[in-house]
């Protein structure tokens, strides 16, 4: 889920997954929208089995010592259950008042100085990002697993390095997810556990031509082809001058024109579309890929849509067990 929904509801749907038996429920911190930690706090307090993840947060507008005190008592909170999500915000910072100098940067120097701070230690830390002066944590130690959601190749080789899982966005093909689970498996170099997490768009409908036609009318995926980049339509086995036509069209206003060039065969690399039972079915190349955990995310959020992503949730799950 994004920051759109009130707290309580999207709480209420939390709840209805886990009782459905679904493994996972994340939260990605949409800036202007509400705050990623709320909702998984609220939800740590009425849930007791899912996995809580906070996907994606950036380590520019909280500091490294409160990253590490909210982490920690979400933690507590969810008795072991929590996730962190780090990003770099790349394409927001100026939005938020901040340079992009030292977006990589800031995923290192944050998970170096949250998991010294996790383990007890007064920490002094003087870095691009983070500085600290002889800052300790006033609780137990905790352990909090983190998950880098980056795309680029020195970001990928630092999640390798250092990450617990890669967290991959909902605009990644299953060609994509496999080229990046393939270096980063053969990046980490130690025996540590790595898991490997994607979030994928679906558009939820009986008829897989509605579903499709829903998609690509929407202006939410609209303004994401915009700012795709190329590489990604090439992992995808798509001609990038796709994007470029679909970006001039938008720039110029044109946006059934923009839907238009948003066929079924581009919009099939991107996004989910059909009944539950369609979405399962194509699930099949990200799991083959190596993927460990699918995140459903609705394209368009209803109470419709996150009933339909539950059950295709549940639905996969029986599957899978099978």
């Amino acid at each position: 889920m994004v920051g759109g929904l009130p707290v309580r509801e999207a709480v209420d749907y939390a709840c209805a997954a886990e009782e459905a038996g679904v493994g996972s429920f994340w939260v990605h911190e949409t800036y202007g929208l509400r705050d990623a930690f709320s909702y998984l706090t609220a939800a740590a307090l009425v849930t007791e089995r899912i996995v809580l993840g906070a996907g994606c947060v950036n380590g520019f507008t909280r500091s490294a010592a409160l990253m590490a005190m909210s982490s920690v008592a979400i933690q507590e909170l969810a008795q072991g259950r929590f996730r962190l999500g780090l990003g770099t915000a790349y394409s927001r910072l100026h939005n938020l008042g901040y340079h992009r100098d030292y977006s990589i940067s800031s995923l290192r120097e944050m998970t170096d100085a949250c998991r010294r701070l996790w383990r007890g230690e007064t920490v002094t830390f003087e870095g691009h990002v983070v500085t600290l002066n002889g800052m300790k944590l006033q609780l137990p130690p905790a352990d909090v697993p983190i998950y880098f959601a980056v795309k680029g190749p020195k970001a990928m080789a630092l999640t390798a390095e250092m990450a617990d899982g890669h967290l991959d966005g909902p605009m990644s093909p299953a060609s994509a997810s496999a080229a990046h689970i393939a270096q980063l498996k053969a990046g980490v170099r130690d025996a540590r556990p790595f898991e490997f997490a994607c979030y994928i768009f679906c558009s939820f409908a009986e008829d897989r031509q509605t579903a499709r036609d829903m998609a690509r009318n929407d202006p939410f995926l609209l303004y994401l082809f915009q700012m795709e980049s190329n590489t990604s339509f090439v992992q995808a086995g798509l001609d990038p001058a796709i994007r470029t036509a679909i970006a001039a069209a938008l720039k110029e206003g044109d946006s059934a024109l923009a839907s238009k060039l948003i066929t079924d065969d581009v919009l099939d690399r991107f996004v989910l579309c059909g009944s539950e039972r369609d979405i399962v079915g194509q699930l099949a190349p990200f799991m083959e890929a190596g993927l460990d955990e699918p995140i459903l995310q609705p394209l368009k959020p209803s109470p419709q849509a996150f009933k339909a992503a539950t059950a295709a949730a549940k639905m996969f799950a029986s599957a899978s067990m099978l």
